[in-house]
């Protein structure tokens, strides 16, 4: 029986990889949040050619939030000539984090709380969003889950400190905002009165924080999300009603619905944890409210952010599937009780449906995704046009974007030449091998020369890319 139902919480966990693995054939970047890709392409690009000299200057789109871990582990693949090396990281990162949430569970309550939190995870529609796309929070929430997972089974021996503490670091080293989760690690220690571990988190959080930004001083200045998106730049943001949904409460698919109530779901469970918490500060209680509070804390600091950007959630997925998960074990306890039906038999009705379900999610609105068009009026993925110029145009050897000029039907007097608004023109060069830094397209250091004319004689460029009827081919220039 036992072994039964550890091979059902494994089965929860990786059973949707089977529907999600093809989505990351999906020629990058992906349309949707292309920037995010984009980005994490060229670090990984960058991270592949120079080594750690690629620390001295900016790649496309980069933001100045962290070293980029996330690249180290896209490098040998990609190197290999994965040229989606990244999303492959993401799909073993989103198991990873489902396995976790799935042993998380289970030290919290029992099996059934650790198998419908992983299957709740895996339901969530930006979940399987991020295990498909070389976006950085796929990791992110791995590293953060990590981090809980080893704390706590973290019984006063150095392994699992120590493992806590790696996955910490690790996780700002990603991105700075995955420092987050030090609080509820911080409040695991102190709900147990490990006073001296509670402080080797905080400052093993505050010497990662400085360890990032010595390194990112190497750089020139990029984009900041301080600047950009913080509550004391915008606060205003944070003042709107409709903050609570990311500007509107949408329901037309269910990704726009998850998003739209993931911050009130969350705030009601906060509630509740809450108002049990001060009846009995449980370990489980106590961690999961933190939790949660930590991920909301990244909304209420970057409000402006969070209405541009639906991922901003990453850091709920997991405390509010955790939380959903001993919700329904418990509901399921009640409902056994009163009309007298098996408990566990139950609960493994609820795991499958609710892993039935993100099956048929995955397979119904993931897989074959191109997204959404930036602008309507281009016809941005006919076919595998991009890639196949892209894939013609590395055949050229092209070591500097500037030798490259992209002529033909490419619509440049209509779209603006930036990498989230020409991600056409950026899918070739990413299929290309072609280097380009700078964060920006049009002006960036070596960028392409966006012609849009019928000849292929332009000045001074190697290869020509050429858009007509008959698709994208890479030609030498005359």
């Amino acid at each position: 029986m036992r072994s039964d139902r550890r091979r059902l919480g494994l089965l929860v966990a990786v059973a949707p990889v089977a529907v999600l693995a093809p989505v990351l054939t999906i020629p990058l970047p992906e349309l949707d949040h292309a920037g995010v890709e984009i980005a994490s392409y060229y670090q990984t690009f960058a991270l592949v050619e120079d080594g750690l000299a690629s620390y001295t200057y900016l790649t496309p789109l980069e933001t100045g939030a962290g070293v980029h871990v996330y690249a180290w582990l896209s490098a040998p693949l990609f190197a290999a000539g994965v040229t989606e090396a990244g999303r492959v990281v993401s799909l073993l990162a989103a198991v990873g984090s489902a396995l976790l949430v799935w042993g998380i569970g289970r030290q919290l309550l029992d099996w059934r709380a650790g198998t419908v939190a992983a299957a709740l995870l895996w339901l969530h529609p930006l979940f399987a969003r991020f295990a498909t796309r070389w976006y950085p929070e796929a990791l992110g929430i791995f590293l953060t889950v990590a981090a809980a997972y080893a704390a706590l089974r973290d019984e006063g021996g150095a392994l699992w400190y120590g493992l806590a503490l790696a996955a910490l670091a690790l996780g700002i080293g990603n991105h700075l905002w995955e420092a987050s989760v030090a609080l509820p690690v911080t409040v695991l220690y102190l709900r147990r009165r490990a006073l001296a571990r509670a402080g080797g988190v905080v400052a093993a959080t505050g010497l990662s924080v400085g360890a990032v930004e010595a390194v990112q001083s190497l750089q020139p200045a990029g984009a900041s999300l301080v600047e950009s998106y913080s509550v004391w730049n915008h606060p205003g943001f944070l003042l709107r009603v409709d903050w609570l949904f990311r500007d509107e409460l949408t329901l037309a698919t269910p990704l726009e619905a998850a998003v739209s109530l993931t911050v009130p779901l969350s705030l009601v469970a906060v509630a509740a944890l809450a108002v049990a918490a001060i009846r009995d500060p449980t370990e489980p209680r106590l961690l999961l409210l933190s939790w949660l509070v930590s991920g909301l804390t990244i909304l209420v600091l970057l409000p402006r952010g969070w209405r541009y950007h639906d991922y901003y959630l990453w850091a709920l997925l997991a405390p509010l599937a955790l939380s959903g998960g001993l919700a329904l074990a418990l509901a399921v306890d009640r409902l056994a009780a009163r009309e007298a039906v098996p408990a566990d038999a139950a609960a493994e009705l609820v795991a499958v449906a609710l892993v039935c379900s993100a099956l048929f999610y995955g397979a119904a609105f993931e897989l074959g995704r191109t997204g959404a068009d930036r602008h309507s009026e281009i016809d941005w993925a006919r076919g595998e046009e991009f890639r196949d110029g892209g894939a013609e145009l590395a055949a050229h050897d092209v070591d500097d974007a500037s030798e490259v000029a992209f002529v033909g039907e490419w619509h440049f007097d209509d779209v603006p030449p930036t990498y989230l608004d020409r991600p056409d023109v950026v899918r070739v060069l990413m299929y290309g091998e072609v280097p380009v830094e700078g964060r920006k397209l049009a002006n960036a250091s070596g960028s392409p020369q966006l012609v849009g004319e019928s000849a292929t004689n332009a000045s001074e460029c190697t290869v020509a890319v050429i858009r007509n009827s008959s698709g994208v081919h890479a030609v030498p220039c005359r």
